[in-house]
């Protein structure tokens, strides 16, 4: 159990054995030693009988040859053999192994006996991760499992029962501004499984937000004390794989998982508070939503956007999401009509800009009045952040109305759009720091225009490529603040 164990230990390791290391950059062996060689952190000794140098590095039989102290193993070797290499570990003295190693209990009941050979041979003597599985990725110390790896160190951590998505959210995650800081792939679990890390990163202070890929448990009992204790504490995220028939199926081939009825699932996360996603974009969404937004339990939303079609499907999108998108006060509408004087705006909520959003100052001005209504708890935008999808949308003739200074020839159009983008990127930025509340972004187009976006991200304000996937988020996230505060109160 995660409490007689010291993980610290293993993710602050200062030296690794790569057992199975390979020159093949496609080999298990290979993979890790390249990734964490490109971290440039750990002391590193591939270990491989029949090489005396791979990758630059010298080459030892075995992990008792290695003559300076290993804290850490990679196993990538043969099923049957694995047993063997961890009695090895032992004896050198190592703190804990991952087997990246496959052929275990998910091809039957010739493997799950080497797992059986796995448990005794570990016994309390040594941290024991996997089997079929990458193992740890923490940047902070060095450790990864596929090069190319972000060297960022966030606060967002991730357990993942699948390899593949432990590799593809760290990537994925970069791309929306998320980094994270530690990430466990615990494939077959034959001795440590996710309750075990669940627990740990509940106390672990660099961990802000924790998030999950599960299969299966083996003592739901206990997940659940240790899921409704950490939830409790920390934002819990978790996409449950294999619930249903057909994915229930595929876990057992996968990872030799049992998957626990939906039933039993449905009343865990209501109980606990912890949020249930159903895809690797809503996990990411999610996470978003944490790490930029400020605690909030308002449900009360405003929708800003530039076309009629958008303010509909959003407002479809803020009821099957259950928001709520209120009428605003008199006031505020007096004061929206003062703003959108042309034909084709809606003044109400949502509000529909048009093509007055093309006009410097414009949106930070309708956003701020939203805000300042008595009825409204967040914002959600529709802002386009790319100067060429600008120029390729609108006519010169239309933008002129609200762009001053642009040629009737278009002499100037890419400098005065790229001007626009930047004017309206800080005016957001500005505007969320000034109206104390959460601001969330629309960027339909948002793929080609990273570096415009990154800017909002770094400033705390997620961006969404549509309505809908924001509103999800959005809800996700006042769902967990407020089961927070209806079991504090």
């Amino acid at each position: 159990m995660a409490e007689n164990l010291d993980y610290d230990s293993i993710f602050n390791s200062k030296s690794v054995a790569i057992i199975g290391a390979s020159n093949s950059p496609l080999g298990g062996g290979g993979i890790f030693l390249n990734a964490m060689k490109e971290m440039g952190i750990l002391d590193i000794f591939p270990v491989n009988p029949k090489a005396d140098e791979i990758s630059g590095l010298k080459c030892y039989p075995s992990v008792n040859e290695i003559p300076e102290p290993v804290d850490y193993a990679v196993i990538a070797v043969s099923a049957k053999k694995v047993p063997g290499v961890i009695e090895e570990c032992i004896e050198k003295g190592i703190k804990g192994v991952q087997i990246f190693s496959s052929g275990f209990k998910e091809v039957g009941e010739e493997g799950a006996a080497l797992e059986q050979d796995i448990r005794r041979a570990a016994k309390d003597k040594i941290k024991v991760i996997g089997p079929n599985c990458m193992g740890l990725y923490y940047p902070k110390s060095g450790l990864s499992f596929f090069p190319g790896s972000s060297k960022e160190c966030g606060d967002v951590s991730f357990v993942s029962q699948s390899g593949r998505f432990a590799t593809f959210i760290i990537m994925m995650g970069g791309q929306v501004g998320i980094n994270f800081n530690k990430i466990v792939s615990f494939g077959n679990a034959a001795v440590l499984e996710s309750t075990d890390f669940l627990e740990y990163l509940g106390e672990d202070p660099e961990t802000k937000v924790i998030a999950a890929y599960i299969e299966g448990v083996k003592d739901g009992e206990r997940f659940f004390k240790v899921l409704k204790k950490v939830a409790k504490k920390k934002p819990t995220i978790i996409w449950r794989g294999g619930r249903t028939d057909q994915g229930g199926r595929a876990a057992a081939s996968h990872t030799g998982s049992l998957a626990a009825p939906g039933a039993i699932w449905n009343a865990l996360f209501k109980q606990t508070g912890a949020i249930e996603v159903k895809s690797m974009e809503e996990l990411l969404d999610t996470i978003q939503s944490f790490i930029n937004l400020p605690p909030s339990t308002g449900r009360r939303v405003s929708i800003l956007t530039g076309g009629g079609g958008e303010t509909v499907s959003s407002a479809d999108a803020c009821d099957e999401e259950n928001l709520v998108l209120p009428l605003f006060t008199q006031k505020t509408r007096d004061k929206v009509a003062q703003i959108l004087n042309t034909p084709g705006t809606i003044h109400g909520n949502p509000i529909d800009y048009s093509g007055m959003g093309f006009s410097p100052g414009i949106l930070k001005k309708l956003i701020k009045i939203a805000a300042s209504d008595e009825n409204i708890d967040a914002l959600v935008v529709l802002q386009f952040m790319g100067a060429g999808l600008l120029k390729n949308m609108a006519s010169t003739s239309m933008l002129q109305q609200f762009i001053p200074g642009l040629d009737e020839d278009g002499d100037g159009m890419d400098k005065m759009f790229e001007q626009f983008i930047k004017s309206a990127i800080n005016d957001l930025i500005k505007t969320k720091k000034a109206i104390g509340k959460p601001l969330i972004v629309i960027s339909p187009f948002g793929a080609d225009e990273k570096e415009n976006i990154s800017k909002l991200q770094e400033a705390g304000v997620p961006v969404y490529p549509t309505f809908e996937r924001a509103l999800n988020a959005l809800s996700n996230f006042v769902s967990y603040y407020e089961f927070r505060e209806k079991i504090e109160n």
